[in-house]
């Protein structure tokens, strides 16, 4: 899993195959595309998002990608961007819709972006090394793709 391609999946209604990476900034995180990273080895993705910030600037909100990978504590829910599905990175956890993201699952999903969570109902062995918040229908498939780089969070940290 971890020499898998990644293959472009439609990401969003519009056909947005995009990937970023999100890194905390002054007024909020800050969105950095890599680009061709639906279409790059786990290997060569990696040193993308070394060098992701080095000399670019970041999207504006309008332009955000329909992925964005995210370290823990980097996005609460209520900085949630619209229209993108946020890989949440650093723990062991179930892919959680934003569309059954009702009242009765704030604090589940709070605790969960933060890190300080884990679902009970779910045994580790079913679980992807990431979560996935977000409307989209992919986003399963898109976190099952890329399981095997993101259960390495060190890669990540800038």
């Amino acid at each position: 899993m971890l020499f898998h391609e990644l293959h472009q999946v439609p990401l969003a209604k519009d056909d947005n195959t995009r990937v970023g990476v999100a890194v905390e900034g002054g007024k909020g995180p800050a969105v950095f595309e890599i680009a061709d990273a639906s279409s790059t080895s786990v290997l060569e993705l990696a040193a993308k998002i070394k060098d992701v910030q080095r000399g670019v600037a970041p999207l504006a909100a309008s332009e955000l990608p329909a992925v964005i990978l995210a370290a823990e504590g980097v996005y609460t829910p209520a900085s949630l961007p619209l229209g993108s599905a946020v890989l949440v990175v650093g723990k062991h956890y179930a892919v959680v819709s934003a569309a059954e993201a009702s009242a009765s699952l704030d604090s589940a999903l709070n605790a969960l972006i933060g890190g300080a969570a884990r679902p009970a109902s779910v045994s580790p062995a079913s679980v992807f090394d990431v979560s996935v918040v977000g409307e989209s229908p992919a986003n399963a498939t898109f976190a099952g793709k890329v399981k095997g780089f993101l259960s390495n969070p060190e890669l990540l940290m800038f």
